[in-house]
């Protein structure tokens, strides 16, 4: 099963020219682990997923696009883990957010209204 959290984990860590092994030492996982991601068998933890965000500096959204993580069991330990942030990393994401909701809104704009 191809998805688009597998072939993030495998494009990044690949461009970063790490090993599986590498990469799951850096995220605090196993290799097997890493391994089962890139195949689509497995799904990483939130935290597995922030830190490697973090680590990495890439567009999170990208791990997002309809991988199923709807559940709303999995919606509900999303809301919990931001509950459980600190104030200053809760408001770094409402500026990201905010910052791409208004680059967005100006792309579309622009294609719309090209000069």
């Amino acid at each position: 099963m191809t998805n688009s959290v597998a072939v993030a984990f495998k494009s990044i860590r690949e461009a970063r020219g790490l090993t599986q092994e590498e990469l799951a030492e850096v995220l605090g996982v196993t290799a097997g682990h890493i391994g089962m991601i890139e195949q689509g068998r497995a799904r990483p933890s939130y935290e597995v997923m922030d830190k490697f965000v973090s680590i990495y500096k890439f567009d999170a959204n990208i791990l997002f696009d309809n991988d199923g993580y709807e559940d709303e069991t999995i919606s509900a330990d999303l809301v919990q883990t931001v509950r459980n942030m600190n104030p200053e990393i809760k408001q770094m994401l409402k500026i990201y957010n905010s910052t791409v909701d208004q680059l967005s809104s100006d792309y579309t704009e622009l294609l719309k209204n090209p000069e």
